[in-house]
């Protein structure tokens, strides 16, 4: 039984990196929701649920970095890469468009499930979604609420 959970865990996070389709990730974001939602950190998940990669990959989805906590050195470049994104949008709806990541709502939507199922399952793993950059990530998803 641990084996094919390891395997599945393997699949679940390969498919929730930004390589995989959105169909594929969508899937795996749905069924990885529903593992964490009967888990317990006793049954399913000791030993064999890697907390780190997927922590990581579901802030990013979100879309934060899912790296380190923010650093304060280095404010000019993201003001710059704010400014690019910020145009890039603008063009890209000026030639009819739709913004960046609108297609990625509902996988925004699956992976907060995700990470809500995993802190209810594995309490003890907040200072990991902390490192990660899960807190602002999912403030500003709630401040973007209307």
């Amino acid at each position: 039984y641990m084996s094919q959970l390891n395997a599945r865990l393997r699949t679940f996070l390969n498919n929730i990196k930004p390589s995989a389709d959105l169909t594929t990730k969508l899937i795996a974001l749905q069924e990885l929701g529903e593992l964490l939602s009967i888990s317990t950190e006793e049954d399913t998940l000791a030993g064999s649920f890697q907390v780190e990669s997927f922590v990581r990959e579901l802030v990013r989805i979100l879309g934060g970095t899912g790296g380190e906590a923010a650093q304060d050195e280095g404010d000019d470049d993201n003001e710059n890469n704010d400014e690019d994104a910020a145009l890039a949008s603008a063009f890209q709806m000026s030639a009819g468009g739709t913004l960046p990541g609108d297609e990625n709502l509902e996988a925004q939507l699956l992976a907060c499930r995700c990470l809500a199922n995993l802190m209810e399952a594995l309490p003890g793993c907040g200072h990991i979604l902390v490192y990660h950059g899960a807190i602002p990530v999912l403030c500003s998803k709630l401040l973007e609420i209307s």
